[in-house]
């Protein structure tokens, strides 16, 4: 097995360590907020990504990816996940119509209530 030096070292200032550990054991947060929590205090003691990752049940990829976006871009930073030039998943509360036929529609729904015979 080939160990690799780490590139991003960590350094966590006394607040983002309470931060981070208070995120890390909050009971409504989602898991992932949570998991990348315990990457960065991971890497704070001085663990190798490889050791995290097997501690975590991650990727190394994905500690890697953490560790660089906390200090390239801050800790607060590393805890949202990447979307630039990504585009945005189509989700089922999104309207399939197009904006002129969705634009009529409501149009339509709102000028003519339900059980009025204006729509028939």
């Amino acid at each position: 097995m080939v160990v690799m030096a780490t590139r991003y070292i960590i350094n966590l200032t006394e607040d983002e360590r309470l931060w981070l550990e208070d995120l890390s054991t909050r009971k409504r947060v989602s898991k992932l907020k949570a998991q990348r929590a315990q990457i960065l205090l991971k890497a704070d003691e001085r663990m190798t990504d490889a050791e995290v990752a097997d501690e975590l049940g991650v990727g190394t990829a994905t500690v890697e990816r953490i560790r660089k976006r906390a200090v390239l871009e801050g800790v607060s930073a590393s805890r949202r996940r990447w979307t630039a030039g990504r585009k945005k998943a189509f989700h089922g509360s999104q309207s399939s119509m197009g904006g002129e036929r969705r634009t009529w529609s409501r149009w339509r729904a709102a000028s003519h209530p339900k059980g009025s015979r204006a729509g028939r």
